[in-house]
């Protein structure tokens, strides 16, 4: 791998052109390794994975994309994508096609930390939200840009992806705006075959190469969610509290913090929040009911896992005898979980989904649905079942899509799959629920 060193703007333009059309690049403040072995590695391999967290950042990562592109996503690096350009990790090492988005990376350094608001709810109750507040400031000093070889990236069997082809309904998301691309998946370093070479400049010179391109500022290479579906997808998702000792002083206000935390590049403030926005507290419609607080439905409630819908079954099956045990005795029974979901393609609303809903409608016909809450701020203000997919019960056991009169006519295919695929888990829990790290028992 060639070093190369730009000690003008014109030499740093010379040294791009000279790496031709087939190529990629990276920016970095810092270079870490040898000085011609690049230690250059994913999120993952350098702060491990956390998977309750992985579930949840893929499950709405999903959504949030589905939401933003009208369709169906089912590639994994796309959904990959939203981990590593929203926040969260992957198995994949951002790249991009622009060299003047590399030249800003490398000439301004992440910053953040932790911030507190103060304020209300829409029934204007006092709290606090905690926030990882973010930036990128210019250094000083000199800044690496890192050139891959397509060509060679591919006879070493890395996969490359360019995250642009994904085509939104409007706006621009951030993927788009950093003219993004993913290199994996990928464990450990890349290989050093894959590098061009490492073009050594000062960070101001990088910053007018990066200025040239009209890259001055972050909105640039991050723009605000009412241009970024996918951010504002995920900021949409509901606050959930911090469970904190409480407060020496007797101030009993609740902190909460986003369902996924996330680094925030604009000032989000709100003094009064809109009833759109739900603070989580904990509360369950089944302990609700029990203190009167809604009226009694009619269907059992059971407490599940969160796993048992932000989980990915695999493989999954068809056949769900425990499942069916339960319906063929109660007709109708509700699972649900300690927490609230956000339906992206909802948008802004007080609704969210809080588990599954199972009826036997007839003899062999079952209909699958989400069970929803109406949750204004930090209050449950009710709760029901959704409109769900039919399925038919064959005489051997096996549950298999039934096209019914009465099926949910919001053509979201996907989100009624999920739930379907969702009973695998719900069986293993029921069969097994010690091989979940919870202690609710079925």
């Amino acid at each position: 791998m060639k070093v190369r060193v730009a000690k003008t703007l014109d030499e740093l333009k010379s040294m791009i052109v000279d790496a031709g059309d087939n190529v990629l690049y990276r920016g970095q403040t810092k270079h870490y390794g040898g000085l011609n072995s690049p230690a250059i590695m994913t999120s993952f391999d350098r702060h491990g994975c956390i998977p309750p967290k992985m579930m949840k950042w893929s499950y709405y990562a999903h959504g949030a994309l589905k939401y933003a592109l009208g369709e169906s996503v089912n590639s994994m690096e796309f959904v990959q994508a939203v981990l590593q350009h929203y926040g969260w990790r992957s198995f994949y090492l951002d790249l991009t096609s622009s060299a003047q988005v590399a030249s800003w990376f490398a000439s301004n350094g992440f910053e953040s930390d932790r911030g507190i608001d103060m304020c209300e709810d829409c029934f204007e109750e006092p709290m606090w939200l905690v926030k990882q507040r973010a930036k990128y400031e210019r250094h000083q000093g000199s800044g690496h840009i890192y050139i891959i070889d397509k060509a060679a990236a591919v006879e070493h069997h890395v996969g490359l992806h360019d995250l642009c082809t994904m085509k939104v309904q409007s706006g621009r998301p951030r993927f788009e705006a950093q003219a993004a691309w993913l290199a994996g998946p990928q464990r450990g370093n890349l290989p050093i075959e894959c590098f061009h070479s490492r073009i050594i400049a000062d960070k101001q010179i990088l910053a007018d190469f990066a200025a040239e391109g009209d890259i001055n500022a972050t909105d640039d290479l991050f723009p605000p969610r009412d241009s970024d579906l996918v951010l504002d997808a995920l900021l949409n998702l509901p606050w959930m509290e911090m469970k904190l000792p409480k407060d020496e002083l007797g101030i009993d206000i609740p902190v909460f913090a986003r369902s996924l935390e996330l680094p925030e590049y604009h000032d989000s403030f709100k003094k009064i929040h809109s009833p759109n926005h739900a603070f989580y507290r904990g509360a369950m419609v089944s302990q609700s009911i029990e203190n009167g607080e809604l009226e009694k439905p009619p269907f059992t409630i059971r407490e599940i896992p969160e796993d048992v819908l932000f989980g990915h079954p695999n493989p999954y099956v068809t056949r769900f005898p425990k499942i069916w045990d339960i319906i063929g005795k109660e007709k109708f029974a509700v699972f649900e979980v300690g927490s609230l979901i956000r339906f992206p393609e909802t948008g802004s609303s007080p609704s969210y989904g809080k588990g599954i809903s199972i009826q036997r409608k007839s003899k062999n016909i079952v209909e699958i649905s989400d069970f929803e809450v109406e949750h204004p701020g930090m209050r449950i203000a009710g709760a029901g079942v959704n409109y769900g997919w039919h399925y038919q019960v064959s005489a051997d056991g096996e549950w298999q899509r039934h096209i019914h009169s009465k099926d949910c006519p919001c053509n979201n295919g996907d989100r009624h799959e999920r739930l379907f695929r969702s009973l695998t888990i719900l069986e293993h829990w029921l069969t097994k629920p010690a091989d979940f790290d919870d202690s609710l028992k079925p």
